[in-house]
């Protein structure tokens, strides 16, 4: 009998030992588990902030830009608008001296036909 108390208490520090390195093992796997889970999450937490930060500052620079054009197609459509204006302007006071000067001319030469 002492020899197979002895074979049975072997085999029980054996499956002590057995349970202790799937404890072990078990709690590897899960530490391995949850360091990937926690750096995929990161991961991807880092990737959306990114592609956030990316979207943010492309729709900035796209909105700026816009507003530049706008800007700068309102003062040249403001430019040609004066310069048009201008060019009216002028024609209108050359077109209106010409004829008081032919008025005058004509004035001037039937008074000198009169008298």
């Amino acid at each position: 009998m002492p020899l197979a108390f002895d074979g049975s208490l072997l085999l029980c520090s054996e499956l002590d030992e057995l349970d202790i390195q799937e404890d072990i093992q078990e709690g590897i796997q899960e530490g391995i588990q949850k360091d990937i889970q926690e750096d995929i999450q990161e991961d991807i937490q880092e990737n959306i902030q990114e592609d956030i930060q990316e979207g943010i500052q492309e729709t900035i620079q796209e909105d700026i830009l816009e507003d530049i054009q706008e800007g700068i197609q309102e003062n040249i459509q403001d430019d040609i608008q004066e310069d048009i204006q201008g060019d009216i302007r002028e024609d209108i006071q050359e077109d209106i001296l010409e004829a008081i000067q032919e008025d005058i001319q004509e004035n001037i030469h039937g008074n000198i036909q009169y008298i």
